[in-house]
């Protein structure tokens, strides 16, 4: 019976119900629920934005692959000329394209990649009217990589030509991908303008035709951020890694190294330590060095003592002679001369050479050797 009873009891107990969750638990709960259901909402409403971007870009690569198809049906056999028909297996040029060579920037032009769309065939670059883009323009678009030994490497991914400015924008335009993989292709890749090309001039008949041929001055065609470039390649015997010179009034004031080398341009950085003026456009560009000139730095200034004189960071093994004299300048300035007065195979020890003093120098001035 006693059994009995302890059962009945637990059961009733067990029918007793609990305290319901306390209000402030529940509205922290509504709350957290709200705030999930709005941030759901952002996201529904930012996918659904991005959605109606891409259905309107299908719809343009759509109406633009149409319009090629007619295009091609109806020019695509014409001969280039009336009276001179196109070579076997190949095609007329489409109507809205250039002439090779007639399309496209005298200067580098050069962007990024905002967005694409592998599935249709198209991207969207940071490139627009403002930048001088315009029809017939043709892009190569390359991702820079680093090589195992820590050097740049620029991977040319494939080719886009300009379809259109992209809605109201003056600064993005939407290129059309000719050659290459689309799915390799992706944010930030760079994409670089095929340059035009200045007429070559005809040649003169009658005697200038044997005259011994002008010959070509390089130069500074465009700078962008720490890369420059350069209106020699490898048609010019250039190749990736060359080091070129940067002269301006006959003074060479930096030294490039290429890191990489097309047919007729080429794109370079400073070496350290090189430059002792900044280079600018129109700048002159030697394939090779043009003088013997010796250059350094003062290392180490010492103005009392029985070891006065100025350090500088070559010697005997770079050439350098007792008595010589070396020009200093700092920030593409000159500030005066020093003469060896102490030769030693790696470095040299110089006094100033009047008016200058040894309180006039400073670490790490440019030095350059003077006939």
């Amino acid at each position: 019976m006693m059994c009995v009873a302890v059962a009945v009891a637990l059961s009733l107990v067990g029918a007793v119900p609990q305290d319901p969750p306390a209000q402030e638990d529940l509205a922290k709960k509504v709350e957290e629920l709200m705030r999930r259901v709005s941030a759901l909402e952002k996201d529904k409403a930012d996918l659904q934005k991005q959605l109606e971007s891409l259905e309107r870009f299908s719809l343009e690569a759509s109406e633009t692959i149409s319009r090629l198809k007619k295009s091609l049906q109806n020019g695509g056999a014409r001969p280039a000329a009336p009276t001179e028909p196109a070579p076997a297996g190949q095609t007329a040029p489409n109507a809205n394209s250039k002439a090779a060579g007639e399309a496209g920037p005298l200067a580098p032009v050069h962007g990024k990649i905002l967005s694409i769309v592998p599935e249709y065939g198209f991207m969207v670059v940071k490139l627009g009217e403002e930048d001088g883009v315009k029809e017939g323009w043709m892009f190569e678009v390359i991702r820079t990589v680093r090589n195992p030994d820590g050097t740049p490497n620029n991977e040319l991914l494939g080719k886009a030509v300009f379809e259109k400015y992209v809605t109201a924008s003056r600064s993005q335009s939407k290129l059309k991908i000719v050659e290459g993989d689309p799915e390799k292709m992706k944010y930030g890749d760079t994409v670089v303008a095929h340059r035009r090309m200045e007429p070559i001039p005809v040649a003169k008949e009658g005697p200038d035709r044997t005259a011994k041929p002008e010959e070509r001055r390089f130069k500074i065609v465009g700078m962008t951020g720490d890369t420059i470039f350069l209106n020699a390649g490898s048609q010019d015997n250039l190749k990736q890694s060359d080091k070129v010179f940067v002269y301006r009034d006959k003074r060479a004031i930096a030294q490039l190294r290429l890191d990489r080398v097309d047919k007729d341009n080429s794109t370079a950085k400073i070496i350290d330590g090189t430059k002792t003026a900044e280079p600018a456009l129109n700048d002159e560009i030697a394939l090779k060095d043009l003088k013997t000139a010796i250059v350094g730095k003062v290392k180490r200034i010492e103005t009392s003592g029985d070891a006065t004189g100025a350090w500088i960071e070559v010697g005997q093994q770079q050439g350098v002679k007792a008595g010589m004299q070396f020009e200093v300048r700092r920030q593409g300035k000159s500030v005066g001369r020093i003469k060896v007065k102490t030769l030693q195979n790696w470095f040299s020890v110089c006094e100033p050479v009047a008016p200058l003093t040894l309180e006039d120098l400073r670490n790490e001035d440019f030095i350059e050797s003077v006939e």
